[in-house]
């Protein structure tokens, strides 16, 4: 009986993990106003349009980011704030979806003094300020799942 339990555990753990949903979910905006605003916890399912518009935004701080990414069916989730030097809030802040490619944050950038914060990942929601806190409840959530059924 027990290991049907721990089974049906593991399973729901899984289900809860990964999420029923094929397509990936992300933060999307594209400027510090709609970032820190009326866009802030706006969250879309991956597509080509998102995808693009997201790039388009992209572009301006990495120039041959195009060079490297290609059209498919997988997406990654990113998040660019750039705060120029002297100022005290962030110049440029992008969430959105990209297509999926290695290394997005490592890609060359314009020239310019200041500091640069770039996130990709390929969980439904990492790239919004909250996703680290909800992560750890998860985790700790799983845990406890799990001490229940041994």
């Amino acid at each position: 009986m027990w290991s049907r339990i721990s089974a049906l555990g593991v399973f729901f753990l899984y289900a809860v993990f990964t999420g029923s949903a094929t397509t990936l979910e992300c933060y999307q905006c594209q400027s510090v106003a709609d970032c820190n605003g009326s866009l802030k916890n706006n969250i879309v399912q991956c597509n080509p349009d998102y995808a693009s518009t997201t790039m388009q935004s992209m572009l301006q701080i990495y120039p041959t980011l195009d060079t490297v990414i290609s059209p498919s069916n997988k997406y990654d989730c990113v998040a660019v704030d750039l705060k120029l030097q002297g100022q005290t809030v962030e110049t440029y802040m992008i969430r959105g979806c990209l297509y999926s490619a290695s290394k997005i944050c490592g890609q060359p950038t314009i020239s310019f003094s200041g500091q640069l914060k770039c996130q990709q990942c390929d969980q439904d929601g990492c790239n919004g300020a909250a996703a680290l806190a909800w992560s750890i409840f998860l985790l700790i959530g799983g845990w406890i799942v799990t001490r229940m059924f041994q």
